[in-house]
Formats: C-alpha cells, structure tokens, sequence
C-alpha cells in the first residue's frame, strides 16, 4: 500500500527504499520491510533527509545500541574440583531455603569411569562412560540451562562409578 506525500532521496548504494522480500510471490501473504538512512550512511555522507537544525537535535537524542541484548546474569557461581572416591561427591553443598539451576560443566576423567550429576541420590543428567583423558563440555548457551535441582536445601553432588580421579568444573546459580 503506497503511502501519501513520501519522498526519499538516494543514499549511498543508489536505492532510496532497502526492500527486503521474505516470502515470494505476489500473493496477499508477501511481506516487505522497509528500511532508511536518515542521517549518514556507513559512507559518512549526510543524506539530507533532515535540515541542518533537525540534525543538531537528532544528534542529542540519547541512543544506546547493546552489542548483546541479552541482560548480564550477576548472580552465576562457578566451582571446581576433583572427585576421587566411589558414588557421591559434592559439587555444590546445599543452601538453606535455594535450588541450583546448572548453565554449564565440564568433565574430564582420569581412567575408565562412569560420572553423573545427581541431587543428593536422584540422576539429574546421563552418565558418560569415560576412558582415561576423555571429558565432556556442555554449554547450551543462555537462554537454555542444562538441568536444575527441584528440592530446596539439597547438595549437588557428582557420582562416580569407581574410585578413579575426575576433574569437574560447573556453572550454576542459586535460586
């Protein structure tokens, strides 16, 4: 739909209007997005779509622009540790009245092993069935987490099926 009383000027690349299509076709369903530069391009050239005094007080205008949008967590704890004894371990000792929620471990074995992350006694992940020097990362990236305890004042430990030494390393928040 075309609208009334719009004039636009070239800018550096020769097209007024970036039209970008994302569906094909002709069909009612087609869909355009409309972009312009109103001040300077990436060339530095002003474009002259405002004058002189609209510039000066566009130029005041408070802009931020985040490179990340996502909000910094201030409240991520890491630990780190070397389990060496058959079954429990802990990670993470409990907190009064919190969960864990995990963003992030590591594992690296020493030997032929099998590792879990459990709350208290119950599985909170796989086990890994490792040799000597394998490992695993996991690392979903926010907004994902890997898994969470469901019981306030729990311990997170991390179970080994043999006394063979296990390097670990986690990210996880109180909540």
């Amino acid at each position: 739909m075309p609208a009334d009383n719009v004039a636009a000027k070239p800018g550096a690349s020769g097209d007024p209007l970036l039209r970008t299509d994302y569906l094909s076709g002709t069909s009612p369903n087609e869909l355009h997005v409309a972009a312009m530069k109103l001040l300077k391009g990436g060339d530095g050239v002003d474009n002259g779509f405002l004058d002189h005094g609209q510039q000066a007080m566009a130029g005041s205008l408070p802009v931020a622009v985040a490179s990340d949008q996502r909000p910094a967590r201030s409240n991520i704890k890491t630990a780190f540790g070397r389990a060496t004894a058959s079954g429990n371990t802990s990670a993470i000792a409990a907190v009064t009245g919190k969960k864990f929620r995990v963003w992030a471990f590591t594992l690296q074995a020493e030997g032929t092993v099998t590792v879990k992350w459990q709350e208290s006694t119950t599985d909170r992940t796989e086990q890994w069935v490792f040799q000597a020097r394998e490992g695993v990362v996991k690392n979903p990236g926010e907004p994902f987490f890997l898994f969470e305890t469901t019981t306030n004042n729990v311990a997170l430990n991390i179970n080994l099926s043999g006394a063979i030494a296990v390097n670990w390393w986690i990210a996880y928040e109180e909540f």
